[in-house]
């Protein structure tokens, strides 16, 4: 079966960082302090990716909130005086990963 991406949006302000996973009725995401990864399978199709965070997190003082339409989450950065340049750290654009505008703030 062919593995397809659900859309991630991200904004970050100077101690967290913003995560939705637009999917509907989505199990949570296993999350650590250094990435992330999602699995699901729906309407037959399977959804799924992985990948490092730009820099860690401190999951165990993250927030998570799952709804009908989506799953958000409130990441606590490690380092709360490093701008995180991208999500994730492999450089290059992951085409299902997008800026969420409605949270976006430039770096002050």
């Amino acid at each position: 079966m062919h593995r397809h991406h659900p859309r991630v949006l991200w904004a970050q302000r100077k101690d967290v960082v913003y995560l939705t996973i637009e999917i509907a009725d989505a199990p949570e995401a296993t999350i650590n302090d250094q990435s992330i990864d999602f699995e699901c399978e729906k309407d037959d199709k399977k959804y799924a990716f992985h990948f490092d965070f730009f820099q860690p997190i401190v999951w165990k003082e993250s927030k998570k909130s799952n709804s009908t339409r989506v799953s958000f989450y409130v990441l606590k950065k490690a380092d709360d005086t490093v701008w995180w340049d991208r999500l994730y750290k492999e450089k290059g654009k992951l085409n299902f990963v997008h800026t969420d505008f409605s949270r976006f703030v430039d770096e002050d």
